[in-house]
C-alpha cells in the first residue's frame, strides 16, 4: 500500500476519474454510464454536469435535454433518496439495491404523513394503471389518480407516494422540473433485455463504478454516496480491491482508485462546478478540495448548494448565473487573490459554459468581501 503525503493531489486525481479533464465521453449517456449515477437535485445544474465531462467543447445543453427526452438519459430517484442521473440500462439493477435502504429511512416520515406499505404499493399501481393510458402525466393528473382509487394525495404525500414509485422501478421522470414536472412508465424506458444482478453481484459493481470513477475515495466516502449499509458495502469494495489500487495518508484514511489513474496535469485549469456536482457530494469528507474555512461560502446549511470554482482540483471561489433575454451573466467571487493566469483560466471556464448555453457571455469576477 502506498503512502500519500500530499492531500492536495487528491484533488487533481479527482479530476482525472470524474472525467473533468482528458475528457473522452461522446454521448451523454456514455459519460453517465461510466459515473454510474450523478446527482441530479437541481435540474439546470446536471446538464452541466454532464456537459462539462464530455468530450469537445461543442457540446450543447440541447445535447443533454435530447437524451432526456428520447429516454437515454433517466432522472430519478435513487441514491439517498435525491435526484439521480443514470441510463435505463443501470437502473434496472440499482433501483433495487438502493431502494430498501432509503425506504427504511423515510419510514418515520411516512408514519408521520399516514403512509404505510400498504398504500404507497397501491400508489405504485395507480399510478401505473393511470399511465398506461398516456404517455405522461403532471403531478395534477398524478393527484387525479390516487384520488380515483381513494388515495389522499395532498400536501408532501404525493412527493413521498411518487418517490417509493420511482424507486421501486415503476415510473420516473419524464422531463421537466417543479411545477412543470412530468411522470411516465420507466417500462417505456428500459432496454428489451434487461440486466438483473444478484443483490451481492450489483453492489459489488456499483463500488466499481464507484471508486474507478470518484477515487480516490474513502470505504466511509462510498457509504455515504450509496447509502448501503457498512457491512454491505465493505463486501463489495472486498469483491473489487484486486481491481483497484490503495493508498493511506498520513492520518491513516486509506482511499482507494482504479488502477493507472494519473493527476490531472498542473496548469491553470479551472472548472465551473455547478451545483449539486458530484466533486463535492460524492465525499462524505470534502477537506482534500476545499478549505474548512471556506465551506460557510458554499455551504449555508442544508448541503452543498451553491455552485464552486474549481482551480486545479481546489474550490478557489463561488459563481453563479443570471440568465437574461439572449445572454448569461456569470458572476464569480474568488475567496482570496489569484495569479492573473488563474484569473484567465476562470474567464476561459465562464466562456466554456456560455458556449454550453449558446449564449453570450458577461462576466463578473471579484474577490469576496
Amino acid at each position: 500500500m502506498a503512502v500519500v503525503t500530499r492531500t492536495r493531489d487528491i484533488g487533481r486525481q479527482r479530476l482525472a476519474a470524474q472525467a473533468l479533464c482528458a475528457r473522452t465521453a461522446t454521448t451523454p449517456a456514455a459519460l453517465v454510464t461510466q459515473l454510474g449515477a450523478m446527482q441530479a437535485q437541481d435540474y439546470h445544474a446536471c446538464h452541466w454536469a454532464v456537459g462539462m465531462r464530455m468530450a469537445g467543447d461543442d457540446v450543447t445543453v440541447a445535447d443533454v435535454e435530447r437524451a432526456l427526452a428520447d429516454g437515454a438519459l433517466l432522472r430519478t430517484h435513487a441514491m439517498r433518496g435525491t435526484w439521480q442521473l443514470m441510463t435505463p440500462a443501470d437502473a434496472a439493477w440499482i433501483l433495487p439495491l438502493v431502494a430498501p435502504n432509503v425506504l427504511a429511512r423515510s419510514a418515520t416520515r411516512h408514519r408521520q404523513l399516514g403512509l404505510d406499505d400498504a398504500i404507497l404499493q397501491r400508489g405504485g399501481e395507480a399510478m401505473a394503471r393511470a399511465l398506461e393510458r398516456v404517455d405522461w402525466l403532471d403531478r395534477a393528473g398524478l393527484r387525479d389518480a390516487l384520488a380515483a382509487d381513494g388515495i389522499d394525495a395532498t400536501g408532501e404525500r404525493l412527493a413521498h407516494i411518487l418517490g417509493a414509485a420511482e424507486l421501486a422501478g415503476v415510473v420516473c421522470s419524464a422531463g421537466g422540473h417543479g411545477a412543470t414536472s412530468r411522470t411516465m412508465l420507466l417500462a417505456r424506458r428500459l432496454p428489451k433485455r434487461v440486466r438483473r444482478l444478484a443483490r451481492a453481484e450489483a453492489a459489488a459493481q456499483l463500488a466499481q463504478r464507484y471508486f474507478e470513477s470518484r477515487g480516490p475515495a474513502t470505504l466511509d466516502d462510498f457509504v455515504w454516496w450509496s447509502g448501503l449499509p457498512v457491512a454491505e458495502a465493505r463486501a463489495a469494495l472486498e469483491a473489487v480491491r484486486g481491481e483497484l489500487v490503495a493508498h493511506e495518508d498520513a492520518g491513516g484514511r486509506t482511499r482507494w482508485h482504479r488502477r493507472g489513474l494519473a493527476p490531472a496535469a498542473r496548469a491553470p485549469r479551472a472548472l465551473l462546478v455547478p451545483a449539486f456536482d458530484e466533486f463535492l457530494v460524492a465525499y462524505r469528507k470534502r477537506d482534500e478540495v476545499l478549505d474548512p474555512a471556506d465551506v460557510v461560502k458554499v455551504n449555508a446549511g442544508g448541503g452543498l448548494l451553491n455552485p464552486v470554482v474549481v482551480l486545479d482540483g481546489y474550490v478557489v471561489g463561488a459563481w453563479k448565473r443570471t440568465l437574461g433575454r439572449t445572454d448569461v451573466t456569470v458572476n464569480v467571487r474568488i475567496f482570496r487573490r489569484l495569479a492573473s493566469a488563474d484569473e484567465s483560466a476562470i474567464k476561459r471556464a465562464a466562456a466554456r459554459y456560455a458556449a454550453f448555453l449558446g449564449r453570450p457571455l458577461e462576466l463578473d469576477v471579484r474577490l469576496r468581501a
